[in-house]
Parts: C-alpha cells; sequence; structure tokens
C-alpha cells in the first residue's frame, strides 16, 4: 500500500562533483517431409497463446507427409518451390476494386503460421466464399516485398509461376474458423508477433480511427486508415465507411475483424464486409502528455500515448515504474510517470532510457501526482534516442519562481553546481535523503546508489540530473507538502531494491555521466 503522505520530489538521474564557487529468429524446424523440406514446429520453448490449439502436424514433433499451410510460411520451404495445399479452408475472397482475385485460406487447426494468401484469377474465384474447402494446385511459394520496401519483411503468397496456373477445386463446406483475437498494439509495434498472423483472420477490439482514409494509389476504392495503437486498417474487401462516407475520425470500434496483410513496411487489417465492424464507446482517447499534465484531460480517462520517450525505469519486482515524456527534449509539462505497468513484450527490466514505446493506461491523480495507472507499454522496434534534460534552477523546482507543477515527471538538470547542505533532513526515516543549495534548497534522493559512500556536508556536485515527482514519507508537516522535492538517481540497469517496511517508492537514475567526487578543499581551484 502507498503511503498516505507524499512530497514534492525530483528523481534523480545523474550526480556529479565538482566546483560550487557559486526479430524474431522466425519458426524453427524439426524432421523432414516426403519431399525433403523441414516441417514446422514451434521455436525452442515456444507456448501455445491462450486458446490456441496446435494442429495435428505440429504436435509431438509429428512431421507432416503432404505440403500444409505450416510448411509453405516456414522459410526453410524454398521460394519457388510448387505448393499443394489439401482441406484448407476459405476465410475471404478478394473481389473488390484493382487489387483483387485473391483468396486466403488457413489450416483448419487455424493457429500462428497457418494462413497464406493465394494470388489466384477471377475464374478460379469466381464460385468461392468463406468456408468452402479447398484443394490447391498449380502454385509456387513466393516472398513478395514492396520495391520501395527496404525493411526485409515480406509476405508469403501463392503464385502461378510463369508457364502454368493455379487451380482450386471445391471439395466441401465447413464453419468459418473464428478470428483470434490480436492486441492492436503489438501487432502494429512487433513484426515477429505479425508475422505469425500473417494472411489470418484476427480480431481487435476498442480501437478508433485516428485520420481521414487516403487513396494511396491509383485504385479510388483502395484506403488506408489508421487505428489506435499505429495498426492501419484497409479496404481490400469493403469500404472504411458507410454508404460511400469516410468514418470520420475519432470513430470508436468495439472490435474490427479482418485478414492480416503486410505491406509497404506495415501491418494492415483488412475487414471482409461492413459485419466485421462494430461500433463501440470504450475506445482510449489519442492524446498527449502535456494535454494530460495541464489539465485538458480529465483524471480516469483511459488514453493511448503514441511512440514516447523512455526517461527513466525503475525496475523493482513489487512496485515497477516508468517515465515517460512526448520528445527526447525536455520541456515543461513533458513528462508522466507510469505505475505498475505491464510490458506487451518483456518486462519493465527489458526497457531502457531512450526506448520509443507505446502507451494505454488510466490517468489519475495520486495526492496531487499525476500518473498512469492500468497500464500496458508496448516496445516498439523504432530507433532510440537521447533523451535531453531541461535546465533548471533550485529555485524553479522549489516552486520560489512560480509554480513547480509544470516540471512533475519531466527530466531536467540542475543549471548550476550545487553545494550538500543538510543530511537527512527529517531524520533516519530519509535513508540517504540530503539536501542541496540554501534559500531554497532542494531534496535529493540516492537510495538506489546502494554503493556509494554517503554524501558529507560541504560536498560539492557539479551535475545534478532526474526526473521530477513525489515520493512518500511518513508524517509531513502540512508546509512541505508540495514544496520540498527530491531527486532520485536513475542510473541505467543499476538494481532497485524496494524496502516495503519502509513504505517508500525508489527512483531509476538517469544513466548517462559518471559521478566524481572533489574535495571541498579543491572547489577554489576548479
Amino acid at each position: 500500500m502507498r503511503n498516505m503522505f507524499v512530497c514534492l520530489c525530483l528523481l534523480l538521474g545523474l550526480v556529479g562533483l565538482a566546483g560550487c564557487g557559486g526479430s524474431d529468429s522466425g519458426p524453427t524446424d524439426a524432421g523432414s517431409d516426403d519431399f525433403g523440406r523441414d516441417a514446422f514446429v514451434p521455436m525452442d520453448g515456444e507456448a501455445p497463446m491462450d486458446g490456441e490449439v496446435l494442429p495435428d502436424a505440429m504436435v509431438d514433433g509429428e512431421v507432416p507427409t503432404d505440403d500444409t499451410i505450416y510448411s509453405v510460411r516456414n522459410p526453410s520451404f524454398p521460394v519457388g518451390d510448387a505448393v499443394l495445399l489439401e482441406g484448407v479452408v476459405v476465410i475471404a475472397v478478394d473481389t473488390y476494386g484493382t487489387l483483387s482475385n485473391r483468396v486466403f485460406v488457413q489450416e483448419p487447426a487455424g493457429g500462428p503460421f497457418g494462413s497464406v494468401v493465394v494470388m489466384a484469377n477471377a475464374t478460379s474465384v469466381a464460385s468461392l466464399a468463406p468456408g468452402d474447402v479447398v484443394t490447391i494446385g498449380g502454385g509456387i511459394k513466393e516472398e513478395y516485398a514492396a520495391p520501395f520496401d527496404t525493411s526485409g519483411r515480406t509476405a508469403t503468397r501463392i503464385v502461378a509461376p510463369v508457364d502454368g496456373a493455379i487451380t482450386i477445386a471445391e471439395t466441401g463446406t465447413t464453419t468459418v474458423p473464428a478470428p483470434t483475437l490480436v492486441d492492436a498494439f503489438v501487432i502494429a509495434a512487433s513484426p515477429a508477433e505479425a508475422e505469425q498472423w500473417e494472411s489470418s483472420l484476427v480480431r481487435v477490439e476498442n480501437v478508433r480511427t485516428r485520420d481521414v482514409p487516403t487513396v494511396p494509389g491509383a485504385d479510388p476504392l483502395f484506403k488506408n486508415v489508421t487505428l489506435t495503437g499505429q495498426l492501419r486498417a484497409t479496404s481490400q474487401f469493403t469500404e472504411l465507411g458507410t454508404g460511400g462516407t469516410d468514418f470520420p475520425v475519432g470513430t470508436c470500434f468495439a472490435s474490427m475483424t479482418g485478414v492480416l496483410e503486410y505491406f509497404g513496411f506495415v501491418s494492415n487489417l483488412a475487414p471482409r464486409s461492413p459485419s466485421d465492424i462494430t461500433n463501440g464507446t470504450a475506445c482510449p482517447t489519442h492524446t498527449n502528455i502535456v494535454n494530460i499534465q495541464n489539465g485538458t484531460v480529465p483524471t480516469a480517462t483511459v488514453v493511448a500515448l503514441t511512440d514516447v520517450v523512455v526517461t527513466a525505469v525503475d525496475a523493482d519486482p513489487l512496485f515497477p515504474r516508468v517515465w515517460v515524456a512526448d520528445a527526447a527534449q525536455g520541456a515543461l509539462f513533458n513528462g508522466i510517470l507510469v505505475y505498475n505497468p505491464t510490458v506487451a513484450i518483456g518486462t519493465v527490466a527489458d526497457l531502457a532510457v531512450g526506448d520509443i514505446v507505446r502507451v494505454v493506461g488510466t490517468t489519475e491523480e495520486f495526492m496531487t501526482l499525476t500518473e498512469l495507472v492500468g497500464v500496458r507499454v508496448i516496445p516498439t522496434t523504432l530507433p532510440s534516442v537521447t533523451p535531453v534534460p531541461l535546465s533548471v534552477s533550485i529555485a524553479s523546482l522549489a516552486g520560489d519562481n512560480g509554480d513547480p507543477e509544470p516540471y512533475e515527471s519531466v527530466l531536467v538538470t540542475l543549471s548550476a553546481p550545487a553545494m550538500v547542505t543538510t543530511l537527512n533532513p527529517d531524520g533516519a526515516s530519509d535513508f540517504g535523503d540530503y539536501m542541496v543549495g540554501s534559500s531554497p534548497s532542494y531534496r535529493v534522493d540516492e537510495s538506489v546508489f546502494d554503493t556509494r559512500p554517503p554524501r558529507t556536508i560541504g560536498e560539492c556536485l557539479t551535475t545534478v540530473r532526474g526526473v521530477v515527482g513525489f515520493v512518500a514519507r511518513q508524517r509531513p508537516s502540512a508546509r512541505r507538502l508540495g514544496r520540498i522535492g527530491r531527486i532520485s538517481p536513475a542510473e541505467s540497469r543499476w538494481k532497485v531494491v524496494l524496502r516495503r517496511r519502509r513504505r517508500r517508492y525508489r527512483a531509476l537514475p538517469h544513466p548517462r555521466g559518471a559521478l566524481r567526487r572533489v574535495s571541498k578543499q579543491r572547489l577554489s581551484t576548479l
């Protein structure tokens, strides 16, 4: 349980001492089929997802005797080899717009890597419908990427050879397989996660449009629109709107079902018909950190933050915390605490300062500290950046030059060297806290530096850098609430141990720079 009392604090990133003069590796394989090709099996140690049923060919390392979509999707299946699929189920037929005559099929058991697209012709798709069981022959495997796509990602397709044609024979009907529920944020951020559901029927929930549908090419029927989590929806099978009118910006969908495709650096969700789209009211609000901190976004609002920068990480196993900002450059209101998050791909310990992430959570005021709770953090593959702290004076942080609220959770650095003036200002309960400066002074919390010697009065710190926030403490005086702050160093990858009996939270120091110590006697020579 978090303490009932808090004080404004700066969660320190760096302390310097001196002059105070004033890819996924993809699926693995095991065994070979009758054609000498490796059979698909899950990656070592990979467990099925909740509710996932592995196909027979993937159980106990069993090797398929015929081509399956799983084996075709395996990278060991050579590009250009002939493909014969029997007993696969049609999940979508594309007869809409210029890029049409495509058939999406999956293995009856579904699951990861269980679907593929067949580039057919008008004759072969004319009588097909979802739920048809078919045999497909005459095609070869292709790995396709758009000419402008330099990512190295491709989409697996079955195409006709130069001197041949694809045949599709209907052999029965069955119930159309149910879509797999996926996380829009994860699918958009993780190429590895998206690849295993490529060409599959999937469903996302509580997403809203972020822009107006646009026509990227010559086909006026083909449009793109960005959804929550940066997932892109496309009108490959049906319009993105109603009655010829595009969905307005901000339209909320309780769910959207469609075929997941890869094209042009991104994954695309293609609904098959208007019935694949259900309106809703529970979608997160797309916003930024500045609007949360300045009060534009109300408390208790579910929000989505896109491509924000990690400025500090506390990987404590009991109460982990992450600080993020809209941009690498520190600025007023440009920082927020993400409390006790779940990381969609990995753990909090896997996050590093400078990572670009996407965040979904609920705004909360905890003892006047603005934070996000009930949070999911979704790492991206975007290049990391170097956060740049905002230079501030002790007077500004202490509120003597105005309101300290704009600095809350912002990455800052003190604009001038600071002298240690008081140790343990509130007694033993401070656990190593100290004050720097005088008239005004500011509290520094270096509790995570377990290996450094204690500070001494008169010690000069050339650099003091970290994130500003509140730290709970026992029995604070009313006069000091909201006035006394702390800086808690956040050195990347340093172990942080939460001492629950002290009912305190620890912040992670910022990972740049080094510590330097000089004697007080040498200050005049610096």
